[in-house]
């Protein structure tokens, strides 16, 4: 993932979920621990695994890419001895474990009800805490925005590739 960085600023272990990169986001910006909620990776049934009111039943467009990749891989469950999941959400795993496992201080705990990661606890969401850390929110969110960069407007700004952006996103909506 580049972020609209140059090739040499690749972000690790960030694909194909958001997730992913908010995760390794977080652990960049010195966040150590983790609550995983929803981050299921997997289902139950291969037949139900999300919401009816889910944006992929409500587009055929997308409805038809998450079709093109079944949910009907049995894996080890988080919750439940077994769940179903799709290649691409075993790439996702893949890159969590890969990620929780480069960076051993980390600690995530699982409180989905999907696929087993691991490096993670399985923690049942009621029990789920984070330890405060010591440091207040304004002393978090003071030591993360001092460790960023900061360029000028512009200086960071790839525009062929943020058009090339604008251009798959036209040509997918067509």
């Amino acid at each position: 993932t580049r972020l609209y960085a140059g090739t040499d600023e690749m972000v690790t272990l960030t694909v194909p979920t958001v997730t992913n990169l908010c995760t390794r986001l977080g652990i960049s910006m010195g966040i150590s621990e983790f609550l995983l909620y929803g981050i299921d990776l997997g289902a139950p049934s291969p037949e139900e695994h999300h919401s009816d009111q889910a944006i992929y039943y409500t587009d055929d467009k997308l409805e038809a890419i998450a079709l093109s990749d079944p949910m009907n891989i049995p894996a080890p469950g988080n919750r439940r001895p077994q769940v179903f999941t799709s290649r691409l959400m075993l790439l996702a795993r893949m890159f969590f474990e890969k990620l929780f496992a480069s960076f051993s201080y980390v600690r995530a705990y699982n409180c989905s009800d999907g696929i087993h990661i691991e490096g993670t606890q399985t923690v049942p969401p009621v029990q789920a805490l984070l330890s405060a850390g010591g440091e207040s929110r304004a002393g978090a969110v003071a030591a993360i925005l001092a460790g960023l960069p900061e360029y000028a407007p512009g200086e960071r700004f790839d525009a062929a590739l943020t058009g090339r952006y604008q251009q798959a996103v036209r040509d997918w909506h067509a």
